[in-house]
């Protein structure tokens, strides 16, 4: 809330006051009335419960008087007088007795009925996401949707992209509690009105692992920080987190930065994970992504490290509408800075302006130079599954109850004819292997207890 005298303005009156819908959660997105380019582009953060918002792409931020100021005029620093003028609109009055004793304080948090827990570790996040990833598919969308960005089947296996899965939420996240894993403080997962934890999927697209510098010296791979997901539906933000903030025991994402390659005198840093994975596989330079041009809050952890590692310069490869948005250019200068006081050179790369992003720049280079993308998959019926996208005889180690249920889920959905197809799709296997594989995990099939805690 903030104070006004004896009148208090919440963020609840100005957004009836502008006619905003509010999504019924304490914290959603709007679209920015002043960097955005569409109605769907949606970066305006409303946070309810601590009356505060801020906007990620131009950021732009205050509390509600600030974004009542912000709809109206395009600022969103109001003077003195304006404040009490907006103060009698919001509220209805024509007078404001004692105006000249506004007070201005800062919002104070708002009660909330749900339990929101901080992340847990790195390492406990980064096991309970790739025990679940192990048992999720990869469609034939998502994965000819990666082929023709650039990725190669190898980069797709290494990254672990997967799909969201369409199987019960409850038993996913019964399936890693029953392994060990307490899903407190992992984004994603809450409890559900049942009091059951369950997995908090709203939207079909693919996970974007989103991995840590550390860890890849020791294992080749870093840990995963969190999961993006590139949303399917065209209506939705492209790229949002798999995140539970909000919900019952649940745990919001941070804007964690992403690392590929391994360090180097020299770094790319780009906006976005799976722009840093294409450029990667096109120039083989260590690439650190942050999730937005703004969104450098938790840079700084990774930066520290790099400069353990010696590295001297950064090179910024944002899409080249820097030079015609303001909001990115001032996010540039602002980042730019940022790198200086940690000790790094900076330099900001250019290209091709028919080309948005450098890795359209790369994969146009590729192609002019000859190169050829592998080979999209044919969609063998609607529910046909690349199976993980693992080597067979993966799939025969992996036979608990979770895996098993996950096959006969995509499989017995199709007819024969498609069982078969799917065979020819994992390395020409034959349709009896299939059977037998299917066979052996039904013996080994392991029991899921339940859990109501």
């Amino acid at each position: 809330m903030a104070d006004y005298g004896k009148w208090t303005v919440t963020m609840d009156e100005v957004l009836d006051k502008l006619s905003i819908p509010q999504s019924g959660k304490n914290n959603f997105y709007i679209t920015c009335p002043c960097c955005a380019n569409s109605e769907k582009e949606k970066k305006l953060n409303i946070n309810i419960a601590k009356n505060v918002f801020r906007c990620a792409k131009c950021d732009t931020g205050g509390g509600p008087i600030n974004l009542y100021s912000f709809f109206k005029t395009g600022s969103a620093s109001p003077t003195a007088e304006e404040c009490k003028e907006y103060v009698k609109e919001i509220k209805g009055v024509s007078s404001f007795k004692e105006a000249d004793k506004v007070v201005f304080k800062k919002p104070k948090p708002k009660k909330i009925k749900v339990i929101d827990h901080e992340p847990t570790s790195l390492i406990k996040r980064s096991e309970a996401y790739s025990l679940m990833m192990r048992g999720i598919g990869l469609n034939v969308n998502h994965y000819n949707d990666l082929i023709s960005r650039g990725l190669r089947r190898e980069d797709i296996l290494n990254n672990g992209y997967r799909s969201v899965p369409d199987i019960s939420g409850e038993s996913m996240s019964s399936f890693l509690r029953t392994r060990g894993h307490d899903l407190i403080g992992v984004p994603g997962f809450f409890k559900n009105d049942k009091g059951l934890w369950t997995l908090a999927t709203q939207t079909s697209g693919y996970f974007i692992p989103v991995r840590s510098l550390e860890g890849k010296l020791e294992r080749g791979k870093g840990y995963v920080e969190g999961l993006q997901i590139r949303s399917d539906n065209p209506d939705d933000s492209k790229y949002k987190w798999l995140s539970s903030r909000d919900m019952l025991d649940g745990s919001g994402a941070c804007t964690w930065a992403h690392f590929c390659g391994y360090p180097e005198e020299e770094v790319l840093l780009t906006e976005g994970p799976l722009k840093a994975d294409i450029i990667y596989r096109f120039t083989k330079m260590p690439v650190i992504a942050i999730p937005g041009v703004n969104a450098i809050a938790h840079l700084d952890r990774l930066l520290d490290l790099l400069k353990k590692y010696k590295t001297k310069t950064i090179k910024v490869a944002f899409d080249m509408d820097l030079y015609t948005n303001p909001f990115v250019e001032k996010a540039l200068n602002k980042l730019i800075k940022t790198l200086h006081e940690k000790g790094f050179e900076a330099k900001v790369l250019k290209w091709d302006v028919n080309y948005k992003g450098y890795d359209d720049f790369l994969l146009y280079k590729f192609k002019e130079l000859g190169g050829k993308l592998d080979d999209k998959m044919e969609d063998h019926g609607q529910n046909a599954l690349l199976w993980k996208l693992i080597h067979w005889k993966e799939i025969r180690k992996r036979v608990s109850f979770f895996y098993c249920s996950n096959i006969f889920t995509h499989v017995f959905k199709i007819d024969i004819i498609n069982i078969e197809n799917i065979c020819k799709i994992i390395k020409k296997r034959s349709f009896l292997c299939l059977i037998k594989t299917l066979l052996l995990a039904l013996i080994m099939v392991t029991p899921i207890q339940k859990h109501h805690m």
